[in-house]
């Protein structure tokens, strides 16, 4: 699922040509931001497991417009685990990144290393890590943040 904002059709004909195996791999052109379109998709299909990797990712960017961070970061990712709870899918994969770490006091970064952010998209993506953990506590969602370094 994609709205194409940053996304590339070609990229997923690609996957579709290497795995063409009817029903493989599925397409569906949509936005996260649409809690209605999402439900619709959830109930159309059965899921497993949610890979979670949407989200606009540019630190400068985040710091120009701040809120179009907060609201594709953090709310669409309220959308994504209010249909999963609706849905009974019980299983996260969320893409977060490095940027939740702002600048630490040691390098190299390890788990330990304390989160503290200093731009809008590694606030925002801090935000979402913190929400998906709290529902973890009081569901059965087996989750998994990975946090990207590029």
């Amino acid at each position: 699922m994609d709205n194409l904002s940053r996304g590339n059709i070609g990229a997923v004909k690609v996957l579709q040509d290497l795995f063409p195996e009817p029903g493989r791999l599925q397409f569906i052109y949509a936005d996260l931001g649409d809690p209605k379109a999402v439900n619709k998709i959830f109930s159309e299909n059965a899921f497993d497991a949610v890979m979670h990797f949407a989200a606009v990712a540019y630190v400068g960017e985040s710091t120009l417009d701040p809120l179009k961070y907060y609201h594709n970061i953090t709310s669409n990712t309220l959308v994504v685990l209010e249909a999963m709870a609706a849905h009974n899918v019980n299983t996260l994969i969320y893409s977060s990144t490095c940027a939740t770490y702002g600048e630490p006091d040691k390098m190299p970064i390890t788990e330990d290393t304390p989160q503290n952010p200093i731009n809008p998209y590694g606030k925002a993506k801090k935000m979402a890590e913190d929400i998906i953990l709290d529902f973890h506590k009081n569901s059965d969602m087996a989750v998994m943040i990975l946090r990207l370094f590029q």
